[in-house]
């Protein structure tokens, strides 16, 4: 019969074959979705059925083929045991699993005994026998004393173990199942983090000889409960001196996130410490299943940004000051340049507008030898604006071309957009359209040996933002406003660019989490650590270890089970970290699920696609 739906499906396409892809038999369901098929006799053996119609989701699946009059031993259920007695498996923990088994066939199998064994060096099987005895025709029985396992501790949430159970009765009959089990771990991540500097002179940034806090947000995005949660703040800095290196979390629900306002790390930076200097902290935490660490940068003497945002309608700037705050950069926002310091920040964003209210910066004026005094002593600017490329150096504004790399082609017209990313920059992937002011979208292009082409107007045919490394110093200019992109699917999104945009400057605020970093050489355990970043757009990376050489395959899986992509297939590899490109440019927008394979080793995650 076809697979259950509402409705009959008639007319559906049902084909059974064995695990070669031999077809026994096909044929068309009637009109109440049904099909009668006659297979030839086999052995006993699994076969395969699909069941396909055009416009309809496709079915794959098995069935199993028995001859009359004879046993057949499957797994049908399971409980398990567990220490903490939340009913669930989790790392290091020792297990008790009491297994129940059915005969689907015809005849009595007698005095039926069961073995479990399992090639995944995460799982140390205590006890791997237990008897059932005599199973009856359709009947169930469980076993007497159940099989006893040990977990690792580097079990990861969600991870996949796969037993296979051989029954085997007194007359030597014998029948394999194979059963998976999932590992409930915590899998902890650090959201943001706060520097406050109140125990010194609260002027929001930390300055050399002065007392600050961290303040860190940590997220459980595992399935089980993280119990007494600590955190531990270190740094190799000789200049740093950690007051109190330690701090208590509590318990972290999954889903939930805690704040350590109360008890926050607290640090001294040396009077000696030159301004501007980038100290790198490591933050560990530990819950009873992991130890992750993160990466924080402070900088000491600086803020990352100040948005100048001299545009009469603040379209943009606020819009700018918001997201770089959302990413985690800190900074401050005004209307009035005077209130920039070029001691105080490592990069200056400007945002002068679109005609009619674009603000000019004069030639010769104090805001302007600001500006260029910032780039000069190695800052990082950005500048945004419609006029301030071609039209205002005609007049009387200052020519910031030289400066940023630019090459002024047009005044040009109301026509921007959509504004395209340009292959090979770090803008490549994004595509926006554009809602903002439109008014004599200047057309600019990269000059110089530093100076690349970052957008581009893709129905009109000129780029409208140029991005320059002159050596000392960095600069972004655009022709258009930011605030007026339209967010589109990762990584076509405003905050995304901005982050972007930071990274060119150098500049950093959370970093990726290092996970298990009390692994040192190659990896001890084999293992998929799934797709960076994810969800994603186009392409991704995929990262797993390999503990020792052996055979790999690395497979994508759509949400009917169907192998969509093969990225690796049987292949010999050697120990070490691994991280394999996935394109999905010939694959739908969707969930699928990445399958590593290895002689020893199953591990599934999830992949989604965003087009």
């Amino acid at each position: 019969q076809s697979k259950t739906t509402q409705n009959p499906v008639p007319d559906a396409r049902v084909c059974i074959m064995d695990t070669n892809d031999i077809v026994y038999v096909y044929g068309e369901t009637d009109d109440s979705g049904q099909v009668s098929l006659d297979i030839p006799q086999v052995d006993p053996c699994t076969l395969y059925i699909t069941v396909t119609k055009p416009n309809y989701l496709a079915f794959e699946g098995n069935i199993y083929a028995l001859p009359t009059n004879m046993a057949y031993i499957l797994y049908y259920k399971d409980s398990i045991i567990d220490q903490n007695a939340n009913g669930f498996i989790n790392p290091q923990e020792d297990i008790d699993m009491y297994i129940w088994l059915k005969n689907i066939g015809d005849s009595t199998a007698y005095e039926v005994s069961g073995i479990i064994q399992t090639d995944d060096s995460l799982v140390t099987i205590i006890d791997s026998n237990d008897y059932f005895g005599d199973i009856n025709p359709h009947d169930t029985i469980m076993g007497q004393n159940g099989f006893k396992f040990k977990f690792s501790s580097y079990c990861e949430d969600n991870y996949i173990i796969t037993l296979k159970l051989l029954a085997i009765s007194s007359q030597g009959d014998t029948w394999l199942s194979y059963i998976n089990k999932r590992v409930y771990s915590t899998d902890m991540e650090l959201v943001r983090f706060q520097i406050s500097d109140s125990p010194g002179n609260g002027n929001g940034f930390v300055e050399p000889g002065e007392n600050f806090e961290i303040i860190a947000t940590v997220a459980n995005q595992g399935s089980e409960i993280s119990l007494n949660t600590l955190g531990k703040l270190s740094s190799q800095d000789s200049g740093i001196v950690i007051m109190d290196s330690i701090s208590d979390f509590g318990n972290i629900n999954p889903g939930d996130s805690v704040t350590n306002t109360t008890d926050p790390f607290k640090i001294y930076a040396d009077s000696t410490i030159p301004n501007g200097t980038h100290v790198d902290f490591k933050l560990i935490i530990f819950s009873q299943y992991e130890i992750d660490t993160f990466n924080i940068n402070v900088t000491i003497g600086k803020k990352h940004y100040f948005v100048w945002d001299p545009d009469s309608n603040h379209s943009s700037g606020t819009v700018i000051d918001s997201l770089l705050t959302e990413s985690g950069y800190t900074g401050d926002y005004s209307t009035d340049l005077s209130n920039f310091s070029e001691d105080s920040y490592m990069a200056l964003f400007i945002c002068v507008g679109v005609y009619p209210y674009n603000y000019i910066i004069l030639e010769n004026s104090q805001e302007a030898q600001t500006i260029e005094n910032f780039a000069q002593s190695g800052g990082r600017l950005y500048l945004e604006g419609a006029d301030v490329w071609y039209w205002d150096p005609q007049s009387s504004g200052h020519n910031f071309c030289p400066l940023f790399g630019i090459n002024a082609v047009a005044d040009g017209t109301n026509d921007l957009g959509p504004v395209q990313g340009l292959t090979g920059a770090f803008t490549q992937g994004m595509n926006f359209n554009y809602s903002g002011e439109n008014n004599w979208i200047d057309h600019i292009q990269a000059s110089g040996a530093g100076a690349f082409n970052i957008f581009y107007d893709s129905n009109n045919n000129y780029y409208c933002g140029v991005a320059n490394d002159a050596g000392t110093y960095r600069t972004v200019g655009m022709s258009f406003e930011l605030g007026g992109l339209n967010n589109g699917a990762p990584p076509s999104t405003k905050k995304a660019l901005l982050d972007s945009i930071m990274h060119f400057f150098g500049i950093h605020g959370v970093s990726v989490k290092e996970r298990n970093v009390f692994l040192q050489g190659l990896p001890k355990v084999t293992k998929l650590l799934g797709a960076i970043p994810n969800p994603f757009f186009k392409n991704t990376g995929i990262l797993f270890d390999l503990a020792k050489k052996q055979r790999v395959s690395l497979l994508i899986y759509d949400a009917t089970g169907r192998c969509v992509q093969k990225l690796i297939e049987n292949k010999f590899l050697k120990p070490g970290n691994y991280k394999i490109e996935w394109n999905t440019k010939n694959i739908f927008q969707g969930v699928y699920f990445i399958e590593l394979k290895t002689e020893s080793y199953r591990g599934v995650k999830k992949g989604i696609v965003l087009k």
